[in-house]
């Protein structure tokens, strides 16, 4: 690249940059296994449901390439896993409540709800109970986290491939007149051009950032 096409470069650049930015590829450890929707779906499920679901959530995420596919498959697949939870916790507090007011017909229930954060027995189901709930609120925000970190990478470089074509379009066009396209220009207003032209892939790049997320 000539000297004035790194000069503009560097220019833009300057006014592009937000401090240092993380060039690492995305990473995939500390996400669970378990992506298909025959390991995702238990008995008790409906399928029907859970692939209406995970077509609402593959929609407001969208997808952008096979990274994001992927991380957005291990969102759907946790997101579903949360929903079951909501289910289970009902389930399981009903459990330990008739639990209780079995073995103790003179309680009530909110005797017995309270007796799950007070005997021993009951605390360690609790806590059994919330480990594997948050180790699936973990998985879901991982898989988000990840897949946040995709698209910003995939924006970064979508801007960096419209800065290399418009800097190439002026090196090709260099001189004492530089042509943009439409008429002889001065070099200045060559580079406003691709200033102009970074700055619209710039507001391309974040809107690739953010959306469906």
């Amino acid at each position: 690249m000539s000297s004035a096409a790194k000069a503009i470069a560097n220019r833009v650049n300057a006014t592009h940059s937000t401090g240092p930015v993380d060039t690492s590829r995305t990473r995939f450890n500390g996400l669970a296994h378990g992506l298909t929707s025959k390991q995702t779906v238990i008995p008790g499920e409906d399928q029907n449901e859970y692939d209406t679901f995970a077509s609402s959530m593959r929609k407001d995420l969208s997808p952008a390439s096979a990274t994001e596919t992927f991380l957005v498959d291990r969102v759907i697949a946790a997101a579903w896993r949360l929903k079951r939870f909501t289910r289970m916790e009902t389930a399981f507090f009903s459990n330990r409540i008739d639990a209780h007011l079995t073995g103790n017909p003179e309680s009530n229930p909110d005797a017995a709800l309270a007796n799950l954060f007070t005997d021993p027995a009951e605390m360690s189901r609790m806590r059994l109970f919330l480990r594997y709930q948050n180790s699936v609120q973990k998985e879901y925000d991982t898989a988000i986290r990840e897949l946040l970190k995709a698209k910003e990478e995939r924006a970064d470089e979508e801007y960096d491939a419209t800065m290399v074509e418009a800097l190439t379009q002026l090196e090709e066009s260099e001189g004492p007149q530089s042509t943009i396209g439409f008429a002889s220009q001065p070099l200045p207003v060559a580079a406003s051009v691709v200033a102009s032209a970074a700055a619209s892939a710039a507001g391309a790049a974040n809107s690739a950032r953010y959306t469906g997320v």
